[in-house]
């Protein structure tokens, strides 16, 4: 019987990385990937994204040189934004625990969240709705706006979803909407779907 396995995911860039990395505009990354001379995928929201070998060998074949950010870490960066402390800790301590090679970071205040994403955006973004100190939807489209942050995989977490909240999410700039709470397993299989990622087969 096959059996799905998840593999170990590399570092995912986004086209803002990369152009910040080689010195070259957003559009000229895209149109790198859209040539297929730089090897990427888009997630389900249309994003482009880049991993961490395939840029790393596009470099090496250009002749350009080799950031410092390649030899780094080869997990996804993933942020957990949630209004309760308990919750928010057993998430971290699950995705940890179930992705090690995945660099994990957690807070339950919006406001935090958005200072810490100004400095290093994340591959993902996990965001309670019910979080006070900042509006989820207004968070959103914020980071949408911002060219550093516009192309973060968004995750909404709400305790009752309905089509109008979908909607409203989603045109906000949320990749999709998950109903709350999630045991470790389930957030790896958003995380990894929402991103793009997929399953290996035996």
């Amino acid at each position: 019987m096959k059996t799905a396995k998840v593999p170990r995911v590399p570092l995912v860039f986004t086209t803002y990385d990369i152009g910040r990395m080689t010195g070259t505009d957003p559009t000229t990354v895209h149109k790198w990937i859209d040539k297929g001379l730089l090897r990427g995928y888009r997630t389900p929201g249309g994003h482009r994204r880049v991993g961490a070998e395939n840029l790393r060998s596009f470099l090496v074949e250009h002749r350009m040189p080799i950031p410092q950010e390649l030899s780094g870490s080869d997990g996804l960066r993933v942020m957990i934004v949630d209004s309760e402390p308990e919750r928010l800790r057993g998430a971290a301590r699950g995705l940890k625990k179930l992705k090690p090679d995945w660099d994990v970071v957690s807070t339950d205040s919006g406001v935090a969240a958005l200072l810490a994403l100004a400095v290093n955006p994340p591959d993902v973004l996990v965001y309670d709705l019910s979080v006070p100190d900042a509006e989820g939807l207004s968070v959103f489209r914020q980071l949408r706006k911002c060219g550093d942050t516009a192309e973060v995989t968004i995750l909404a977490l709400a305790g009752k979803i309905s089509g109008e909240l979908e909607r409203k999410a989603t045109k906000a700039g949320a990749n999709s909407c998950l109903r709350k709470p999630l045991d470790g397993p389930s957030l790896v299989t958003a995380i990894e779907r929402a991103a793009g990622l997929e399953p290996e087969t035996d």
